[in-house]
């Protein structure tokens, strides 16, 4: 049975080595709202992922990168209520973005044209994209954008995710 760590190492994910200069709360008062755990985790222990999944390239940014990119992308000032934590290397970005409901979800949405109605939904989580409800947002996704980044995201949310349930 493997951990989240194992699997995170499996795809050359560097541990983080150095005390981040970024505080969680720093992220999550620009916000107004919390982060989901399961991207706390990957923030507060790993220096952030880029590689290719299979053919896929994707992107999740280290927690000192995160406050920069929103600001240098202009998403704070056009979508105050979604943090962008990483991409395809392309034009789309992938982001948590919290509902008019307060609930949390993760999307898939172009750099250009920061609009919410843009906004595709892949999943209520890191760890939930690629199951249930994410299968199908994903799947809704491949007709409307690059396939790219949602396949390799959800390769790499499905394997974390197993890892999860099946973590004693």
């Amino acid at each position: 049975m493997k951990t989240v760590n194992e699997l995170l190492l499996k795809y050359n994910c560097p541990n983080r080595t150095q005390k981040a200069k970024t505080k969680i709360e720093q992220i999550q008062k620009k916000l107004n709202f919390n982060l989901p755990n399961d991207h706390l985790f990957f923030l507060q222990n790993y220096s952030g992922f880029e590689q290719f999944i299979g053919l896929e390239f994707v992107r999740l940014w280290d927690i000192d990168e995160i406050i920069g990119a929103n600001i240098d992308y202009q998403i704070f000032e056009n979508l105050p209520k979604t943090l962008a934590i990483g991409g395809n290397g392309s034009s789309e970005f992938i982001a948590i973005e919290q509902t008019v409901d307060n609930s949390i979800m993760v999307v898939l949405t172009h750099f250009i044209d920061l609009d919410k109605q843009y906004h595709i939904e892949i999943g209520i989580s890191l760890v939930s994209f690629g199951v249930s409800a994410g299968v199908g947002a994903a799947e809704q996704a491949y007709d409307k954008v690059s396939t790219g980044v949602v396949q390799g995201y959800m390769n790499f949310i499905n394997t974390i995710n197993n890892s999860i349930l099946n973590y004693k």
